[in-house]
């Protein structure tokens, strides 16, 4: 005859060494402490509600959460989220033995036309050492014109563009493939923009004509040191002749603050088109 109910019972050591116990038989169970030293289960568990455990749990297969799903602390429950593609995100700084990793901050990989003028935020926290950013511009018109930039003052939001607030060493190569050239841009004494580029830009009529760069900036988080750029401009063509350049160079600023963005433009204003960018922490 099948047991139904049990109100309260007591089992006597090694009173139980094999136990069935019905769908639904049981609504609400308290084990004693020590009660029970290893149980085995040989079929799935789902828990509906919440599962708490007080000691380390330890699985011999995957963990697999929801798509979207979170992963945290007590202080921080979505310090680790998981998209449904499996891109992961981290609310804070990952900390540890990192230095020069590359962070993500920013990136856009859709083409925008007929800018004129490309801002770019850039971090100011304190836990990386530089910002590396990729980017590929394309002029739209055949215009005299240099690829050129200013930077962001984070204390007053204002855009810096004295004429001494930007010292700059750059040189660049050029080429018609019948004869090379080298040149230097110098203005130690400060101008009111960055420029790139001592060639003017191409007219995009093809990939040859558009604008490639590495730009490495510096002491933008803080106000203790000036702030340094560096960059390199890949090949371009510039659409006046057959000559195409290739340029390097690099600024310091002429005073130590914050820099919270970056303006990208045509030194003579005319439109043009960002195939994308990329921007980088390089980590302390």
């Amino acid at each position: 005859m099948a047991l139904s109910t049990i109100g309260t019972a007591s089992i006597a050591d090694a009173g139980i060494t094999s136990a069935k116990i019905a769908t639904n038989a049981i609504s609400t169970a308290k084990i004693a402490a020590d009660a029970v030293t290893s149980a085995k289960l040989d079929t799935n568990i789902t828990i509906a509600g919440t599962l708490g455990t007080g000691g380390v749990i330890t699985s011999g297969g995957n963990i697999i959460i929801p798509n979207a799903g979170t992963i945290g602390s007590v202080g921080d429950t979505d310090a680790l989220a998981i998209a449904s593609n499996g891109v992961t995100t981290f609310s804070q700084s990952p900390v540890g033995d990192n230095g020069g990793a590359m962070e993500l901050v920013s990136s856009v990989t859709s083409t925008a036309a007929d800018l004129t003028a490309l801002e770019i935020t850039l971090p100011t926290t304190t836990d990386f050492r530089a910002l590396l950013l990729y980017i590929n511009l394309r002029g739209e018109t055949a215009s005299n014109a240099y690829w050129s930039a200013t930077m962001r003052n984070a204390a007053d939001s204002a855009y810096l563009t004295g004429s001494t607030d930007y010292k700059t060493i750059a040189h660049n190569l050029h080429s018609d493939n019948s004869s090379v050239g080298k040149e230097a841009y110098v203005d130690i004494d400060g101008g009111a923009n960055i420029r790139f580029c001592n060639g003017f830009t191409g007219d995009g009529s093809d990939d040859y004509e558009t604008g490639f760069a590495e730009i490495l900036m510096t002491n933008t988080q803080g106000t203790a040191r000036f702030p340094r750029i560096g960059w390199k401009w890949h090949l371009e063509k510039r659409h006046t002749d057959a000559y195409a350049y290739q340029h390097m160079g690099s600024v310091v600023l002429a005073q130590s603050l914050a820099i919270d963005r970056i303006k990208l433009f045509k030194s003579d204003g005319a439109e043009f088109s960002n195939y994308g960018y990329t921007l980088y922490k390089v980590i302390n």
